[in-house]
């Protein structure tokens, strides 16, 4: 994320700056194109109501952040199952075929876990949450928390061909290894995501476009 001594700046900047990774961490929580947006646009503008009183980026972040998280743990009762089905409609122009094949078959993979464990799973392997604090994040047990990241480990694992060496570690470890060859493919899946999201630009002028209604019709926004 971005520094925290940076000053939040103007919203339009904020937002120009940050949509391209906070569109891909959506797309990681919640398993599609249309419910991240609408996750998204949730938190934009929340976080433009209270720009008044946001001082930093990394404050107004960490407010996506945690609109987003609270949007996707809401869903986890649909009992949905999401695929990344509209994935070519973002892609760059200059990404290779090959890039295009695995990031779309790491995120079909990831949607395929239940809700709550797709979304244990990034706030644990992308945001570099110990168990304990995605527990007390997402207000569950320990224990529920630990239980969901070991299974959800095992099915990306074994879905994505990736050998973890220690089969219970996922389950009793509270702190993530750099050399996590899990945490690898996803952290590389989210930035090559986010970067084709930027390169595109259709997606950031759409979320422009709604935002702009978003605003004229919230309650209580700023001026």
């Amino acid at each position: 994320m971005s520094d925290g001594g940076v000053p939040a700046g103007d919203f339009e900047t904020f937002h120009r700056a940050t949509f391209s990774k906070m569109l891909a961490r959506a797309m990681f929580y919640v398993g599609n194109i249309q419910d991240a947006e609408d996750a998204l646009q949730e938190a934009y503008v929340t976080a433009w109501k209270r720009w008044d009183r946001i001082t930093t980026f990394y404050e107004a972040e960490g407010l996506i952040l945690l609109v987003l998280r609270q949007r996707a743990w809401k869903g986890r009762k649909d009992g949905k199952v999401s695929s990344i089905d509209e994935l070519d409609g973002i892609v760059s122009n200059q990404a290779t075929v090959e890039e295009t094949v695995w990031v779309r078959h790491v995120l079909d993979e990831l949607s395929l876990l239940p809700h709550g464990q797709r979304v244990v799973m990034a706030l644990h392997c992308l945001q570099g949450h110990t168990q304990d604090e995605v527990a007390q994040k997402l207000e569950g047990k320990r224990n529920t928390i630990a239980g969901a990241v070991y299974l959800a480990r095992r099915k990306l694992a074994r879905s994505l061909g990736i050998a973890e060496s220690k089969p219970n570690e996922s389950l009793v470890s509270v702190v993530l290894s750099d050399d996590d060859p899990l945490l690898v493919v996803l952290d590389m899946a989210e930035k090559w995501l986010a970067e084709a999201i930027e390169a595109d630009g259709r997606a950031l002028e759409h979320m422009c476009e709604r935002l702009g209604a978003g605003m004229s019709t919230a309650e209580g926004g700023r001026p």
